[in-house]
């Protein structure tokens, strides 16, 4: 078992020789409850939004939405 992220890592490179990025957008709620989006980009005009308790946990979600909509081809 992989994380989502290393999945999306691993497939994006064998696929298109890219690895995806991720950018914080945005932390919402007082400090001691935040909630963090972030986006995943796969290539130019494929992106997802995850959010999470924590950065680690946002772009876990962001990269496991990719996956499941990740095309076989751009």
């Amino acid at each position: 078992f992989y994380d989502h992220k290393t999945q999306l890592q691993e497939l994006c490179q064998a696929r298109w020789k890219t690895v995806p990025s991720y950018r914080l957008i945005q932390a919402m709620g007082p400090d001691h409850a935040k909630i963090f989006e972030v986006e995943v980009r796969v290539q130019p005009g494929f992106t997802h939004r995850g959010m999470g308790p924590s950065k680690k946990d946002a772009e876990q979600n962001a990269a496991q939405l990719a996956i499941q909509h990740l095309p076989e081809t751009f």
